[in-house]
């Protein structure tokens, strides 16, 4: 199903120069950290897991283990591509089992977390109380830091975004509730191909996606964070349009 979207959907959104203006942008900045929160591939295949570490090698290069990544969906598309765990293979500083963090300073600390598998019609993601529990002590192994939490899927939707049931995080509530508890300072996230800021979540929508709408168009988020406040910048490359 993934291969049908990709061939008679998906590859027109997504034409490849597009998605390298996107990454050339991104090496022009001076950031103390890149952030991706997943869909490296569009259907798991091996072939686009080394196609994606060639395209990403810059990056890796420029910031190291400051290039903090997880998985989203369409990397765990496939039985065989999570039994064998290409995304851990050929991006092994984004290997997680469950939960990953990376401390940034004395005060903050990134911490993301893997909801992404594998289903034969569905996009959804799934949040069970294991890893709500595995969440919750990671978070609280690094009290009295500030959390940047990373996650694939929203956990909250605008009023004008649709949710679909075959396309949610299921069991999202139980990660309402934890952050409720324990409230990061920022959780970014993508999986809807949609740049928006609610509250403390910022989706950073596709990073290579033709579109004529800004908010949808390939970009990326450029987030400035603070003792006393956050800036948040979204950046479109609303004057590349790629027939």
């Amino acid at each position: 199903m993934g291969a049908f979207n990709l061939i008679f959907h998906r590859r027109k959104k997504f034409p490849p120069a597009l998605g390298q203006k996107v990454l050339d942008s991104i090496l022009e900045q001076d950031a103390d950290l890149v952030i991706f929160s997943g869909d490296l591939t569009t259907s798991a295949q091996k072939n686009e897991f080394l196609a994606a570490k060639e395209l990403l090698k810059p990056i890796e290069e420029k910031w190291g283990e400051k290039f903090f990544m997880i998985p989203g969906n369409h990397d765990r598309y496939t039985t065989k591509s999570c039994k064998e765990d290409w995304y851990g293979q050929y991006f092994p500083n984004g290997k997680i089992e469950g939960v990953r963090s990376l401390v940034i300073d004395e005060q903050t600390v990134v911490i993301g977390y893997d909801a992404s598998k594998e289903f034969l019609f569905r996009s959804n993601g799934y949040f069970h109380e294991e890893l709500a529990q595995q969440l919750k002590a990671e978070i609280q192994r690094h009290d009295g830091k500030k959390v940047i939490l990373v996650g694939h899927y929203p956990v909250e939707y605008p009023p004008e975004v649709t949710i679909n049931s075959n396309h949610e995080m299921l069991n999202r509530n139980l990660l309402q509730e934890l952050m409720a508890e324990h409230p990061p300072v920022l959780y970014l996230h993508g999986h809807k191909h949609i740049r928006w800021h609610l509250g403390n979540a910022v989706n950073c929508g596709a990073a290579g996606m033709q579109s004529d709408q800004p908010n949808c168009q390939a970009g990326y988020c450029i987030i400035e964070l603070d003792d006393k406040e956050k800036s948040i910048t979204s950046v479109e490359m609303i004057d590349i349009h790629l027939n």
